[in-house]
């Protein structure tokens, strides 16, 4: 994985075109999180990320800011858990290098984030009988299925793909649910 993210950061992402009004820089989305992360609000990883899946199910078809992304991460905080769906077992897989790298429409990127996201909930799904321990979280861990994970807290993932991308000096000026599903994946890997 981590050739895999070698080999992306190396290249530059074309920022998608949106309205002034609808475009908002990492660094203030990173600061955000942070806030967010300040407030002390706490779920488990895996009912997050499913209210966070029914959530974005809304915003389909439009482009997100930082102050949409905040206020949707806190929501999924509260929100009823969407549904799991048993087939993401054997359907979801994480999304492709190709699939990360093509700059994207809004539709598009909307797809990739929610690949990233069914992905990321089906290898959720598999630890919750055997959540790997403090240590293993603290160091990292492979999941059930061979995959590696460094960031099991949905704040801390995201904040670990964001500074992935920033280390990296990734092209990271434009919000898009592209880059989110970039972050989250990122954020999966990065320490």
């Amino acid at each position: 994985m981590i050739e895999y993210i070698l080999k992306y950061l190396k290249l530059k992402i074309p920022g998608i075109e949106h309205a002034e009004h609808h475009v908002s820089s990492y660094g203030s989305f990173y600061n955000e999180l942070s806030d967010i992360e300040s407030k002390g609000y706490h779920r488990d990883f895996y009912d997050y990320m499913l209210a966070l899946y029914g959530l974005l199910l809304q915003y389909r078809g439009s482009e997100p800011s930082t102050g949409l992304l905040a206020d949707i991460l806190i929501q999924a905080y509260s929100a009823p858990a969407y549904p799991f769906d048993p087939d993401w077992l054997d359907s979801a897989s994480q999304p492709s290098f190709e699939e990360l790298m093509e700059s994207k429409s809004s539709d598009e990127g909307f797809e990739v984030l929610y690949k990233a996201m069914r992905f990321q909930i089906s290898e959720l799904y598999r630890m919750k009988d055997n959540w790997p321990s403090q240590q293993e979280q603290l160091y990292g861990f492979t999941s059930p299925s061979g995959n590696r994970w460094e960031n099991l807290h949905p704040i801390y993932n995201l904040k670990s793909g964001i500074r992935c991308m920033k280390d990296y000096k990734m092209d990271t000026d434009r919000i898009s649910w592209h880059y989110l599903a970039i972050a989250f994946e990122f954020g999966r890997v990065y320490e």
